[in-house]
């Protein structure tokens, strides 16, 4: 996405995450993983920085003056059940008083879905990820958490460089 999407009250903005925005995210992305390095971040938002062009991207919500208070990565899948869907991960979301942060933040996944065309929002979130407050206004913003529709199996793939060749 190259546009800004503006929020309503204009305390809160959502932006495509750019490079100089791109370490302030990455001091609040080390207080949910510590392990987190500035070069594996780095790394990361190179590979989004296409953005909008490929169908999918990192957006920073960010205050006036301009600091990351959340970030996501998106992008749009078709699926035969739901169509182009949105789906929106690692979504990192500093903690605030008051419902300004997480409207905003709904708010802009709904103009992000609306701009990219997009039927549907899937939000796959860590546990822990959203505060009881945030998880409750996203419930009334008319996401739900959905049952388990299939089994998610993940498993590590090592380094080439760590095989046995022999």
């Amino acid at each position: 996405m190259s546009a800004t999407l503006d929020i309503d009250d204009r305390v809160f903005r959502a932006v495509p995450l750019e490079p100089g925005t791109a370490r302030q995210a990455f001091v609040l992305a080390q207080v949910f993983d510590r392990r987190l390095v500035l070069g594996q971040w780095s790394a990361y938002t190179r590979a989004f920085r296409s953005g909008a062009r490929t169908g999918r991207g990192l957006m920073s919500i960010v205050d006036r003056r301009g600091y990351v208070h959340a970030f996501f990565a998106w992008r749009v899948q078709t699926t035969l059940a739901r169509g182009r869907v949105l789906e929106v991960e690692e979504m990192i979301v500093g903690h605030l008083p008051g419902t300004s942060l997480p409207e905003a933040i709904a708010h802009s996944l709904r103009e992000l879905a609306n701009t990219t065309a997009c039927r549907s929002m899937v939000l796959d979130l860590p546990c822990g990820t959203l505060d009881p407050a945030t998880r409750a206004l996203f419930v009334e913003q008319g996401f739900a958490a959905l049952p388990q529709e299939r089994q998610v199996l993940v498993a590590h793939v090592p380094d080439v460089d760590c095989l046995d060749a022999g």
